[in-house]
């Protein structure tokens, strides 16, 4: 019984040591770690920093900057190089970007250049302040640090692309999708370079993957969406740009872009309405009211386009496409002293492209009459950029100032560079027939037909011109079967009835031709030349008040007998 009892109390003291050497073992280990997180915040200042830092992050996230670059001064006090790095960032997101830099510049040399994520902040502050070979060389040393810094590859591909050098700017797309292969962002950013390549297709693939990585990003649809609209699919396009305002139904942007690819489908009550509803989120937007206003001219609406225009210049003054948008639509309502200096005004804002202001500049100055000073203008476009649209556009002030020559030498290279394009072979023709050269002419009008029209030339223009041509030579019935093929086009042109009732008269069906005028009559009531070509007629067959009636009528009017004067709806690029 005691052997027992004493057995019972040595394993009691047994446990109880144990439990004893537990506790000091927890004890020691509680007193090591303490002494540790003592001597890590006295001797490891981003520990000390820490506390500041959180604060600092996530005042960022509520967009407070000011508050964030607070706490994070008090980061800089206890960890200076980090401090300076994180207060740069927020000093960067609220537009400060002269004291980022600061902030940058000061943090390099505290960690002897070495921090690659410091050289890839400083990158971004130079990008976003346009020193972009500065920038790329920052973005290139965080690279250098870490070769497989995919943020950095992004950042130096974008500044690439900001710079011009696409193709450079691919290659560093694809470096960091080699590293970070499920970034949407980068998918993203790789398809805008590619379709400001012309790679459409390409675009729309990495816009696909992305939106596939993140389904549920309106920017991605919109993107995409934009990508569709150039390649010409307005029907796919118009599908993202809805479903990004689904996803977010107040988004300005979107609402723009829909309206674009809606005036690409000629649907321009949808696209003004849709502008409309981008200014309820945006109302002091200079680049909607310039959208509206280019949706308006097109429209046939000029009086509201320079209205839209007006309005975008007066919110943002140095607007150089809102001065081109108004001055092209002051041409269009025959003010050349308004369309001139508006153009001027836009060449002397414009950055690039200035070939195409040049192009429309000397449009309206031709139109005014200053052939010289046109093609000083168009010489330069011409020089700026030697393509098919610059050499077109000074083919048609030389025709036009009667340098026959001159146009078909210009309208041949514009061929030459594209030989689809229906607008140059139709203008070429025009100039053939001016010098009598009629199988020419017939020829390049034949070409002209051939293909899609790239520009606003349409088909009844063609056959019509064609027809006079045709008519010219001789060919009467071929000269009919133009013009009814052109009226069959289009029952209110008045051009090819006018044409034909003059071949009609000569055939000596009198009554056809009376017919013919006096439909050209009721689709144009100005026409004087019809008036003088149906008295005629009326004299033939003894109707002499009638003809009487119609020569006073001409004499109200001072439209030239040219039966092609009217014809030309080709115009500069725009």
């Amino acid at each position: 019984m005691n052997t027992d009892r004493l057995g019972c109390f040595a394993t009691l003291v047994l446990v109880w040591r144990i439990i004893l050497t537990y506790v000091i073992m927890v004890i020691v280990v509680i007193i090591v770690v303490w002494i540790i997180l003592v001597v890590a915040w006295l001797f490891i200042p981003v520990l000390r920093a820490l506390p500041h830092l959180k604060l600092g992050n996530a005042k960022i996230a509520k967009r407070d900057f000011k508050g964030a670059i607070n706490d994070f001064n008090k980061a800089v006090d206890r960890a200076p190089a980090v401090g300076l790095l994180y207060r740069g960032n927020a000093k960067r997101a609220d537009g400060d970007l002269v004291g980022a830099l600061a902030d940058y510049d000061r943090a390099v040399p505290l960690v002897k250049g070495k921090s690659p994520d410091i050289f890839n902040a400083r990158g971004l502050a130079k990008n976003a302040m346009g020193t972009l070979d500065d920038a790329i060389a920052d973005f290139s040393k965080a690279i250098e640090l870490r070769p497989k810094y995919g943020e950095a590859y992004n950042n130096r591909a974008r500044a690439r692309q900001k710079k011009g050098d696409l193709a450079g700017a691919i290659v560093d797309f694809d470096k960091a999708l080699k590293f970070k292969p499920d970034n949407a962002g980068f998918y993203c950013n790789r398809g805008t370079a590619k379709l400001a390549q012309g790679d459409l297709n390409g675009a729309i693939a990495d816009f696909d993957r992305a939106l596939k990585l993140k389904p549920n990003s309106e920017g991605f649809y919109c993107h995409r969406g934009s990508a569709k609209r150039t390649k010409g699919d307005f029907d796919g396009a118009i599908a993202d740009f809805s479903k990004a305002i689904e996803l977010r139904p107040k988004s300005s942007v979107a609402y723009n872009s829909r309206a674009l690819a809606r005036q690409g489908k000629k649907d321009f009550p949808g696209a003004i309405l849709d502008i409309g509803k981008a200014l309820e989120g945006e109302p002091n937007n200079a680049i909607f009211y310039h959208n509206r206003g280019d949706i308006r001219r097109a429209q046939g609406d000029l009086d509201g386009a320079i209205t839209d225009f007006n309005k975008a210049i007066e919110l943002k003054p140095d607007y150089a496409e809102a001065y081109h948008g108004r001055g092209n639509t002051r041409r269009d309502k025959k003010d050349f002293d308004g369309a001139i200096t508006d153009l001027s005004e836009a060449l002397r804002l414009v950055l690039s492209s200035r070939e195409i202001v040049l192009c429309n500049l000397g449009f309206a100055k031709s139109l005014k009459g200053d052939h010289r000073g046109a093609l000083a203008d168009l010489d330069e476009a011409v020089a700026l950029r030697p393509d098919f649209d610059t050499f077109r556009s000074r083919a048609m002030t030389r025709r036009s100032s009667g340098d026959f020559d001159g146009a078909i030498s210009d309208f041949t290279k514009a061929i030459q560079l594209k030989p689809d394009l229906a607008g140059a072979y139709h203008g070429r023709a025009k100039c053939k027939q001016s010098k009598g050269d009629l199988d020419g002419a017939i020829a390049d009008f034949d070409a002209t037909l051939r293909f899609t029209s790239y520009d606003n030339t349409t088909r009844e223009v063609v056959l019509s011109n064609r027809g006079i041509a045709k008519h010219a030579k001789g060919d009467d019935d071929g000269a009919l079967a133009d013009f009814d093929e052109a009226i069959g086009l289009n029952k209110t042109f008045a051009v090819a009835y006018f044409s034909r009732g003059i071949i009609k008269k000569e055939q000596g069906d009198l009554s056809g031709a009376i017919e013919d005028y006096t439909r050209a009559i009721e689709i144009r009531p100005e026409y004087a030349a019809a008036y003088k070509k149906r008295a005629a007629v009326k004299n033939i067959i003894g109707d002499i008040d009638g003809e009487n009636a119609d020569l006073a009528r001409a004499a109200e009017f001072s439209e030239e007998e040219n039966p092609g004067k009217n014809l030309d709806d080709e115009f500069p690029p725009t």
